[in-house]
């Protein structure tokens, strides 16, 4: 029959199922042709054996007439227009340049009818398409990028200066493409929009690090941005380096879909790079540029050497620090301090306690089963809670709100020791700042002496003793110098673990505020912190007496039971019946636990009460000891004003006369070095006394300050 012959024909050229072979799980058609070589020609055809109904086989060209004629073509269509297809795939290289390629070819060689076009599909057009979508996709996602940044800052300034990490990325990411040479793909594009996000997240790290010294720590523009470089080097360097080795095997890959993963790949990591580097050196310049307000404007010079300037910042200048006001500074020790902040996180701890002061015990449940009532075999449920008086609850909830006030006021009283540690810390470093000031005035005064001293010793005017003399007065105030740089940083590093920052805090010299009638009324403040924490301390004592006496308060237990009675009962006296085990009996419980052996807790009492009398009297031995401290403090006070006003006034007036006799005496010839340094030690002494003066009324005006708790 045909069908027969088509479907050998079919088997013969076009292979056939014959069966199926399973692997595992798998499945797969065992398909059956002939042999390349048997299948060549047409006359392969013709003499194909075709089995008949008998069992014999003939060869086809006996039953059928083989030819070869030209058929009917399929004719497609899309759109009303007919269309015939050419496919091919690439290998070694992008389909864009080969369609431009083939573009080019076709405009010069091929000529076409009219109405007849041409139209490039495929994967070419899925490139197109999809470079459409990254048109509207990478503008979409800047966009989406510069608006969270703005919403981040709450500036758009600090958004676009962050947004110059993009550029920054795309230069790295085109160059590592460029070298790889790999063209722009649709890969290439998602792997910039996932560089962008990374490269500016490195920018958000830098700039919120500068925002938080200049705002928090009170450093300047410069200072935060050395600062702030130096302690976001490591965690800008982790940012880039995990997303870079992440995609370092995706831009190494060789196996199946490589193609699609090496191109994002490269771009991720070579602009990670460049974006990283580029960040670090101009960010910070640019950050300049943005805050400085009024200032000399930072040259390109400076912005690009600012990574050098700050490895030699620490040796031009070991010395230098932030410089800040003593407000300030006591305004950063309140925030910043750990045992601060400690004590007032304890504040939680009270009112977690004050907000269930109700605490019951354990509630009693339990089942009994046996001869309980006969010898049957009965059974009794039970469940009890004990409760105490309101009024124990009540004590309780005092004694929590007691420890509240305690703990605020134990808060404030550590608040007001880290501001008059903090204080004093400035002070003494105002004092050296001064001194440090005098000593350099000095220190050139005796090297021209020392200069002076040589010549005259060369030219015979002099002695060697002048010559040592002199020399030996210019090394003790070097000398004198260096100790001074080195107690000054030993008071910088303790004020810095004070305010728990980094910065090495250099307060201004500030004049004292000494408004007399405030002084001569100077008494101890209402809140003076240390009574205020010794009250709260007392109160806690007497909640506690409190909490003692409930002991002598009666518990109250409420509890219910329910039990079987199994046999015969006369519930009316007369008539039996049977009661079963699902017959069930109630019974309600009330009972009260009395404290009548009490002796324990009324000793308690009175001990509580003792710890109370004893709280109260302490307090008052503060209060009259503070008094005293006063006393000594405000005494102390008209002693050291007085000498600073003598030293202000006719001490320094004497000072710079005997400076100026003695160095004109000196040059006139009239007086000897001996001499001029003897008049020179009578003035430097008037002067390190204004000074000390000076210091000592300061450090008197904190101590007023911190007995009497008005800041």
């Amino acid at each position: 029959s045909v069908a027969d012959v088509n479907r050998l024909v079919r088997a013969a050229f076009a292979g056939d199922v014959a069966g199926r072979v399973y692997e595992n799980e798998r499945r797969f058609d065992l398909v059956v042709r002939l042999d390349e070589a048997a299948r060549r020609d047409i006359d392969d055809v013709r003499h194909l054996l075709v089995p008949t109904a008998s069992g014999t086989q003939v060869p086809l060209y006996q039953v059928a007439d083989v030819t070869v004629e030209e058929g009917p073509n399929q004719i497609q269509r899309e759109d009303a227009k007919r269309r015939i297809i050419v496919a091919f795939n690439t290998r070694g290289r992008d389909v864009q340049s080969i369609v431009e390629e083939m573009q080019q070819r076709t405009e010069k060689g091929l000529r076409l009818p009219a109405g007849y076009f041409i139209r490039y599909g495929g994967q070419f057009e899925n490139l197109m398409e999809a470079r459409q979508r990254l048109m509207i996709a990478v503008p979409l996602a800047l966009l989406l990028i510069l608006t969270m940044l703005y919403f981040a800052f709450g500036s758009l300034r600090y958004g676009l200066l962050i947004f110059s990490a993009i550029p920054l990325s795309a230069i790295g990411g085109i160059l590592s493409l460029w070298l790889r040479d790999m063209p722009f793909s649709i890969s290439a594009g998602v792997g910039f929009i996932a560089l962008f996000g990374v490269a500016v997240l490195n920018g958000i790290v830098l700039l919120s690090e500068f925002n938080r010294l200049t705002g928090e720590e009170g450093l300047s523009p410069m200072d935060a941005v050395l600062t702030g470089t130096r302690n976001r080097l490591r965690p800008v360097l982790m940012t880039a380096a995990v997303a870079s080795l992440g995609f370092l095997p995706m831009a190494l890959s060789q196996s199946a879909g490589a193609e699609v993963q090496r191109p994002l790949a490269t771009v991720v990591i070579g602009g990670l790079v460049t974006a990283t580097l580029l960040t670090l050196f101009l960010l910070p310049g640019l950050y300049l540029l943005f805050v400085r307000r009024r200032r000399p404007p930072v040259t390109t010079a400076a912005i690009l050497l600012l990574p050098l300037l700050m490895a030699g910042q620490a040796q031009a200048q070991p010395l230098a620090g932030t410089p800040a006001s003593t407000d300030r500074i006591l305004g950063i020790a309140e925030r910043r301090n750990p045992s601060v902040a400690n004590n007032r996180r304890l504040d939680v701890y009270w009112l977690e306690l004050a907000a269930h002061p109700v605490d019951l015990p354990r509630t009693q449940a339990g089942i009994e089963y046996g001869n309980i009532n006969s010898f049957n075999r009965d059974t009794r449920l039970f469940i009890g809670q004990g409760l105490q008086l309101p009024a124990v609850y009540a004590r309780n909830r005092d004694l929590y709100r007691a420890g509240l006030l305690s703990n605020q006021a134990h808060s404030r009283l550590r608040m007001h020791e880290v501001r008059h540690e903090a204080r004093t810390l400035c002070i003494a470093l105002m004092a050296m700042q001064e001194r440090d000031a005098l000593l350099r005035r000095l220190d050139t005064v005796y090297a021209r002496s020392a200069a002076a001293a040589e010549l005259r010793f060369r030219t015979g005017e002099t002695g060697r003793l002048a010559k040592a003399s002199s020399e030996a007065y210019a090394g003790q105030i070097r000398l004198q110098r260096g100790q001074l740089r080195e107690d000054a940083a030993i008071l910088q590093q303790r004020l810095s673990l004070l305010l728990d920052t980094a910065v090495a805090w250099l307060p201004e010299p500030e004049e004292p505020r000494l408004p007399p009638a405030g002084l001569a009324s100077a008494d101890l403040s209402p809140s003076q912190p240390q009574l205020a924490y010794m009250d709260a301390v007392t109160g806690t004592r007497r909640s506690q007496v409190g909490i003692e006496r409930s002991r002598l308060s009666p518990d109250i237990n409420l509890g219910y039971s329910n039990l079987s009675i199994i046999g015969w009962q006369s519930p009316d006296g007369v008539a039996q019946q049977y009661y079963g085990a699902g017959d069930r009996f109630g019974i309600f419980q009330l009972s009260m636990g009395l404290p009548l052996f009490n002796g324990a807790a009324r000793a308690k009492i009175r001990a509580a009460e003792v710890e109370a009398e004893v709280a109260a009297l302490e307090r008052d031995r503060t209060e009259r000891e503070l008094q005293g401290r006063l006393l000594e403090a405000r005494a102390a006070l008209r002693k050291h004003s007085a000498a600073l006003e003598w030293y202000r006034g006719q001490g320094l007036r004497e000072a710079e006369v005997l400076e100026a006799d003695a160095t004109a005496g000196l040059s006139a010839g009239s007086l000897s070095y001996a001499e001029w340094a003897l008049l020179m030690d009578q003035a430097v002494r008037i002067r390190l006394g204004g000074l000390d003066a000076l210091d000592a009324v300061r450090k008197t005006l904190a101590d007023i300050s911190f007995i009497t708790g008005k800041d």
